[in-house]
């Protein structure tokens, strides 16, 4: 199992809280991003590599990508020039638009191991001195869609733990002490995919993000609640097996809040432009919230 196939299984179970005809509206919606070149746009009106990865998430869960995509996706090459984020994006997009693993899947490897560091994991920066919670995660889903292991997982793992704060959240960084919920749901999606624990009280830290209003802090000083937040907290709590009963109702209340009949979901209450990322959060979401 890999990240990828992990947030496809769990979006594909949206339809049960969601319904068929929602989920034809957000098929509808997420197709109707898609440009003649066989990319998929974003909040702008040309094709974006961040987006189509997104929409074919999203279309993944449900439907078949479209035949196009891959014309798109060779206009990227082996990746040259793309940071860490963009290559994580372009190898999924090839393996969710059915491309086979051949060299150019290796020399993409390549480029993502450029963003490993000296401490065992991986910075989306390259001059960057020490790792982050976030590039080590987009670099095993990377390396996984690529068909290649990880350099390092023990070391990895390692340094993952510096990022842990006393109150068990993760901070995006070695020291920090500042804990995020997106920061967090990273470090345990991760260690999750390298066969590593899950401290309880992590999750417990995540489970205690979750408001009033059903949707997740992104972190404890925030105002207001996202879908972001909510989408990757669900997920990672889902993955480690928590009971979510006791928040479900509260937490389909808040995905209602920003569904938007067009078939996408808001990103919060105060955004009301619409796009293909936040639309897969939504089903990610609602599909966690399904988890038996």
């Amino acid at each position: 199992m890999t990240i990828t196939h992990d947030m496809i299984q769990a979006a594909s179970r949206a339809r049960r809280m969601l319904g068929l005809e929602a989920l034809a509206r957000v098929n509808d919606f997420v197709g109707g991003r898609a440009r003649p070149d066989g990319g998929f746009r974003g909040r702008g009106r040309e094709s974006d590599l961040y987006y189509t990865n997104f929409a074919l998430l999203a279309l993944s869960a449900a439907t078949a990508p479209p035949a196009r995509t891959l014309e798109y996706l060779r206009t990227f090459a082996d990746g040259d020039g793309l940071d860490l984020v963009h290559l994580g994006c372009l190898a999924r997009c090839r393996r969710l638009a059915r491309a086979p693993l051949d060299a150019l899947d290796a020399v993409i490897a390549g480029r993502v191991r450029a963003f490993a560091r000296d401490d065992g994991g991986f910075h989306t920066e390259a001059s960057a001195a020490t790792s982050s919670a976030y590039g080590c995660f987009i670099a095993t889903g990377a390396l996984e869609d690529l068909g290649e292991p990880l350099p390092r997982p023990d070391a990895l793992a390692g340094v993952l733990e510096t990022m842990r704060t006393p109150g068990g959240g993760f901070a995006n960084t070695p020291g920090s002490p500042l804990a995020t919920t997106p920061a967090t749901a990273a470090a345990t999606v991760t260690l999750h995919q390298v066969g590593r624990p899950v401290p309880e009280e992590t999750l417990a830290w995540l489970l205690a993000q979750c408001s009033a209003d059903g949707g997740f802090l992104a972190a404890p000083e925030a105002p207001t609640p996202d879908l972001l937040a909510t989408a990757v907290a669900l997920h990672a709590l889902a993955l480690g097996g928590v009971n979510l009963n006791a928040r479900r109702e509260a937490c389909l209340d808040y995905l209602n809040s920003l569904w938007n009949p067009a078939g996408a979901f808001q990103a919060h209450w105060a955004d009301t432009d619409l796009d293909v990322e936040y639309t897969f959060y939504g089903l990610l979401a609602a599909g966690a919230l399904a988890h038996e």
